[in-house]
């Protein structure tokens, strides 16, 4: 048998498997915020508009009352729940 040298050798070398090629990194959602078109925009001015005046009266007894302790009771609790599944259904 002859074997001739070549002037190069891998001897000493790692011989790593070859990497297959890898497919583009999966596309994350937007982060960016919807847009609103200036005729959605109208509307909820408009909306906003035709609210009605915050009653302040209500809303210091409201807070009085969680305050206290005494706000809720089942019959509110029970009317809050109807008014849910009205919306609902």
């Amino acid at each position: 048998m002859n074997i001739k040298e070549s002037g190069t050798t891998n001897a000493g070398k790692i011989c790593r498997p070859a990497r297959k090629a890898s497919a583009s990194p999966p596309v994350r959602p937007s982060r960016r915020s919807p847009q609103v078109t200036p005729t959605e925009l109208s509307r909820w001015i408009k909306k906003v508009k035709n609210l009605p005046d915050v009653r302040q009266d209500l809303v210091e007894r409201v807070k009085s009352e969680i305050a206290d302790g005494t706000y809720e009771t089942p019959e509110k609790i029970q009317i809050a729940a109807e008014r849910m599944l009205e919306e609902i259904s």
